[in-house]
């Protein structure tokens, strides 16, 4: 199997992590906001800045309702960049994997090396252990092109969503 370079990880890390508060929710919210703009054409479709705002903030809470109902030992945090809010990472361990459940990072700190650092991150540790490595992601997500290049194979098609699987290259 191949082994991903992890001398990211002992170079100077690109981020670092603490655990999300209610206090960061409106960062999140303004987070998931941003990735849904980039990902669909929330403006093309005539809604109000309003009505963008209040269906992105009931998309998240949805999504966090989803989160903290299915898998509430998941590991939810913020990622910093210099101690400043980038983007937020959910990740949840199983008994025989470890699944990137949700990773964004707000569109002027992406192309840095945070993302490939937390991929490689998260690789090392589920090599260590044993354990599969895996991920859903939007067919539509740009990141798609950046889970190959780190090892990630597509595994199942699940309509609008790819399952991926670490398979090393």
């Amino acid at each position: 199997m191949f082994v991903p370079d992890t001398s990211i990880l002992t170079d100077q890390p690109p981020c670092s992590f603490r655990t999300m508060v209610p206090e960061d929710e409106p960062f999140a919210i303004r987070l998931y906001g941003i990735t849904l703009r980039h990902q669909m054409s929330l403006d093309a479709v005539g809604l109000t800045q309003e009505q963008i705002d209040a269906l992105t903030e009931h998309q998240y809470r949805l999504m966090m309702i989803h989160y903290n109902s299915n898998y509430p030992w998941a590991d939810i945090s913020i990622v910093l960049r210099e101690g400043e809010p980038v983007g937020r990472l959910i990740i949840i361990d199983f008994e025989n994997e470890i699944r990137l459940g949700d990773l964004m990072i707000l569109p002027e700190y992406q192309n840095n090396g945070i993302c490939t650092y937390i991929m490689r991150m998260h690789v090392a540790r589920g090599i260590a252990q044993g354990k599969k490595i895996r991920l859903h992601v939007e067919k539509v997500n740009r990141a798609v092109a950046l889970y190959e290049r780190e090892g990630f194979a597509i595994v199942e098609d699940l309509s609008s969503h790819w399952l991926m699987e670490y398979s090393g290259r």
